[in-house]
């Protein structure tokens, strides 16, 4: 979960679904919610630039297919997907209800303001462990071994996704393909 760690002038911004509590685990932080860049970093470097902030994304599809999967898969309460019962209507009525559940916020909602981003790293769970030890290295914290933390199961989303649902989903998460260079 977000959190600013004086003792290392670094804030990080954890984004559902981008490996960040094994991210967490390995950097040992102490972590709690999913507070914004906008409420964390702004705040915080303004009273002291000197600070470093730092954050993960993910492929928006692979991240929603992800988020859906844990979802159902932990029992996470949240009656729309129950009543949505299949990957394929939660997909169809997903545009009304995405901004209803933080794993289904876009990432921008988290890392940007005013169309900038905000932290100053972004590391990328498609390269999770070159960009940890990139992470690790920056803050100078020796590189622990990265847990596979809150994992769940299924396939890849580029099979989970019909041509017209992802053209929805590319749609819907439009800022987070172009912020994020995602093609």
């Amino acid at each position: 979960m977000s959190t600013i760690d004086h003792a290392r002038k670094f804030v990080w911004i954890h984004v559902p679904k981008t490996a960040g509590n094994s991210i967490e685990t390995g950097l040992r932080l102490q972590a709690k919610g999913h507070k914004t860049a906008k409420r964390l970093v702004v705040r915080t470097l303004r009273c002291n630039p000197a600070y470093f902030a730092a954050a993960f994304v993910r492929h928006p599809a692979d991240r929603l297919w992800s988020a859906y999967n844990a979802l159902v898969q932990h029992r996470r309460t949240w009656a729309f997907v129950e009543e949505c019962g299949s990957w394929d209507v939660f997909v169809d009525r997903l545009p009304g209800a995405y901004r209803q559940l933080i794993h289904t916020h876009p990432m921008v909602h988290f890392l940007t303001m005013g169309g900038r981003v905000l932290v100053h790293f972004v590391g990328r769970f498609e390269r999770l462990e070159e960009d940890y030890r990139r992470l690790c290295g920056i803050l100078e914290e020796p590189v622990r071994p990265l847990p596979h933390i809150n994992r769940s199961k299924h396939g890849p989303w580029q099979k989970a996704y019909t041509p017209g649902q992802l053209r929805r989903i590319e749609k819907l998460y439009q800022a987070d393909y172009e912020v994020f260079g995602y093609a």
